[in-house]
């Protein structure tokens, strides 16, 4: 089912999200049983050369089979899971950055003034509040005019944005500690687990559970991540996500898209004369011509804005 969201980025970003973990899931059932049929092989034929093992369980499939015993049997699951771990938490977080960039770039800003929204939407309080404030004011034409679909409406979380997003940063200084730090905590990581952990509970974060992670408190801590924490991980991303889209399709911006999605002035047979109530209905359905923005109630004012921005005829 096509989620209608408001802005572009938005739908992009949880369809990236999704196709990351219709990979993980399958890849980690996949790994878990090839562990148990290289440890069957080997425990009929245990002096199998690595040539042997590749042409048994890689023939194929055009990839070099590696070291697949120091893989599977040298190397044990929790070791292969936080690996795969890591490798979903650096991807989910790189869609994010990308979706926070895509909204900035919708602003008349500079390039230098969109860089700073696009990262201050990734801080809570203060920084996200300036980001607001770079993007505002809300338009009151905009109002109410557009809806979410249900599943966009209950993930979008306005009174716990500020926690979600204090999560986000624990697990990105995670990821940069992976990246950078050679998997061991830095007071970056510390001061960001401070932070969570006062609101690191369902009722806090709005959330069924919070997701699995191991404390870190103090300097040098080796980095452990579970497959179950980067999934719980990924609904708070997905959280912020929504709440961006619906609250920001009341802002300026929200002009910027939809000019976007209409470089030209939508066509058509349109009302002249009819009633307002009909105007504002064929509004709403030409706007939704391609199905995939939430449902609108245009009201006079907005149908007023979408003319002054030529997306709509002068006389619709």
């Amino acid at each position: 089912m096509s989620r209608r969201y408001f802005f572009r980025c938005s739908r992009n970003a949880h369809v990236q999200l999704t196709n990351l973990f219709n990979f993980a899931h399958p890849a980690a059932i996949a790994m878990w049983n090839m562990r148990w049929q290289i440890s069957g092989y080997l425990s009929i034929l245990p002096n199998a050369t690595p040539k042997e093992l590749t042409e048994r369980f890689a023939s194929g499939s055009g990839i070099s089979g590696g070291s697949l015993k120091k893989a599977y049997i040298e190397q044990d699951w929790e070791t292969q899971t936080k690996t795969l771990a890591k490798i979903i938490l650096t991807n989910s977080i790189s869609e994010f950055e990308y979706f926070t960039s895509e909204i900035a770039r919708l602003t008349t800003e500079t390039k230098d003034k969109k860089d700073k929204i696009s990262k201050n939407l990734q801080f809570p309080n203060t920084r996200r509040n300036k980001a607001y404030n770079d993007l505002g004011p809300k338009l009151p034409e905009l109002h109410g005019s557009f809806h979410a679909d249900s599943f966009i409406s209950n993930k979008s979380s306005p009174y716990n944005i500020d926690n979600l997003l204090k999560c986000y940063r624990f697990f990105k200084e995670i990821r940069n500690d992976i990246s950078h730090n050679g998997s061991k905590s830095t007071q970056s990581t510390v001061d960001a687990y401070n932070e969570f952990r006062c609101v690191s509970n369902t009722v806090d974060l709005g959330t069924k559970e919070v997701p699995d992670h191991t404390p870190i408190n103090t300097l040098n801590e080796d980095i452990n991540l579970s497959i179950r924490g980067v999934i719980g991980f990924t609904d708070i991303l997905m959280r912020i996500i929504c709440t961006y889209d619906v609250e920001f399709s009341e802002y300026p911006i929200a002009v910027a898209e939809l000019q976007e999605r209409y470089p030209v002035q939508i066509p058509g047979i349109w009302l002249r004369h009819d009633t307002e109530i009909k105007r504002m209905k064929q509004i709403a359905k030409k706007l939704d011509r391609d199905g995939t923005l939430p449902r609108a109630t245009p009201t006079e004012d907005f149908a007023s804005l979408l003319r002054e921005k030529r997306i709509i005829p002068s006389y619709a």
